[in-house]
């Protein structure tokens, strides 16, 4: 009898255990997810850019299209969805014709040495070139190319020569990708026709100690010549990269008019964008935890502030004399905030402060900060600000030595990274280095000899 109860309790469980997986197939095969199709600048022609898809199930791919690129792939797989999904067109520009490219032996890259003499109009740069990578722009490549008026690279350039746009008095638009890690001299130098640029740090290198300025790029030979370098035609600016911006970075540009900052944004450094008198408005992203003081001093035009969540310090002065300033959006983060820190701003209208500050707050536009229980309105002190700050005498100011570039690209070390920013690269082949480069000159000269 035992025997009967055991077989029945186990011929129960297996039931059990069938009708379960049963159901959850079922269930699954009902359960819906979206997939949102991110265009990444490209354009829509057909299809669903939003779409419910069942468990399990397939999404289908919208018809798109990019001037000047064509699509590469999209970003994540569109089989067998089992999630909620943004999918992200990958663009490959298409290699505008007319470009010309040097072969480095025994690699698996190429470099861009220079273009025909006629080519004209937008150029595209993309990341291959006849199955190479395309890691450097070389000095002087597109020197004096008068006609050119738009120049793009896609991600995956490492370095930029020395002169490498300098003289192509149309160019309009630059845009170089945060892959760059080396920047040359007066790439842009008699760009006088320059009204849009895109570049990943400020100066020469990511985090170097000199050269950050923003000048450097046009042949000024520090940030006090960026009156007289930068072209009058520059009103917007992007920077792509991550990290800080430098002290005095953009002192004085007086053109720039729409500034873009990226979410890898850390710091706002001292003096970084004093007396740009062009700028109308400023969103600070949530990725910067603090703004230096005088950071923003002068900048007479700004009408409105938008200070994102990460932030937790503005310092002394740092958008002291902004008379023109109306409204100021806080974000949740901060927490300290200097008492001239708006000296002068004498337009100011309204404050607004998110509802998940738990330092400040706004009542009837006006900004308290509560200490013990008591409300302390935050006065503005509508002096004319003024310091001790003296470009002339300033230390940043001295004239700075450019590097003495090699006469070949510019390679920093290889990264840590470098297998994943360079995916199909061959382990088996060797990147040479300058190094390597230099010697096997030496030995060649002495063979020759």
């Amino acid at each position: 009898m035992k025997k009967h109860w055991k077989l029945l309790l186990f011929i129960s469980i297996e039931f059990l255990i069938v009708i379960t997986i049963v159901l959850l197939t079922l269930f699954a095969g009902r359960k819906t997810y979206t997939v949102t199709f991110d265009l990444n600048g490209g354009t829509y022609i057909s299809g669903n850019l939003v779409q419910t898809v069942r468990h399990g199930q397939d999404a289908v791919a919208p018809v798109v299209t990019k001037d000047g690129a064509y699509l590469l792939e999209w970003s994540e797989p569109l089989t067998q969805i089992t999630k909620d999904k943004t999918i992200k067109a990958v663009w490959e520009y298409e290699t505008s014709f007319g470009i010309q490219f040097e072969f480095v032996p025994n690699s698996n890259y190429c470099l861009i040495s220079g273009c025909y003499e006629n080519i004209s109009g937008d150029v595209y740069i993309g990341a291959n070139y006849n199955g190479l990578r395309v890691m450097g722009i070389k000095d002087g490549a597109f020197q004096n190319c008068n006609r050119i008026t738009g120049i793009y690279l896609l991600d995956g350039l490492v370095s930029i020569g020395n002169n490498a746009f300098s003289g192509c008095t149309s160019l309009k638009t630059l845009e170089i990708p945060s892959t760059v890690e080396v920047i040359g001299t007066n790439i842009l130098k008699d760009c006088t026709s320059l009204e849009k640029l895109s570049i990943p740090f400020i100066g020469s290198s990511f985090g170097a100690e000199e050269n950050q300025y923003l000048g450097y790029l046009f042949g000024a030979k520090n940030f006090k010549y960026h009156l007289t370098t930068i072209p009058e035609t520059l009103t917007e600016v992007t920077v792509s990269g991550k990290g800080e911006i430098p002290e005095n970075a953009f002192y004085n540009c007086q053109s720039i008019t729409t500034l873009n900052l990226s979410d890898d944004i850390t710091k706002i450094n001292k003096n970084a964008f004093r007396k740009c008198i062009g700028l109308t408005s400023v969103i600070v992203p949530d990725s910067v935890l603090e703004i230096d003081e005088t950071a923003f001093v002068d900048c007479s035009s700004i009408e409105s502030l938008v200070i994102g969540n990460g932030v937790t310090k503005i310092g002394s002065a740092a958008f002291a004399n902004c008379t023109s300033l109306k409204t100021i959006e806080i974000g949740s983060g901060l927490i300290e905030l200097e008492e001239n820190s708006f000296q002068n701003c004498s337009s100011i209208e309204k404050f607004t402060v998110s509802s998940e500050n738990e330092t400040f707050v706004s009542e009837n536009g006006l900004l308290i900060k509560e200490i013990e229980g008591v409300k302390n309105i935050y006065s503005i002190n509508l002096t004319e600000y003024e310091d001790t700050f003296d470009e002339d005498n300033d230390p940043a100011n001295d004239e700075t030595t450019f590097p003495t570039l090699p006469d070949r690209p510019i390679f920093p070390p290889i990264r840590d990274d470098y297998e994943s920013l360079f995916p199909n690269i061959d382990p088996d082949v060797k990147v040479p280095s300058i190094s390597d480069d230099l010697e096997k000159e030496d030995t060649t000269e002495e063979e020759q000899e």
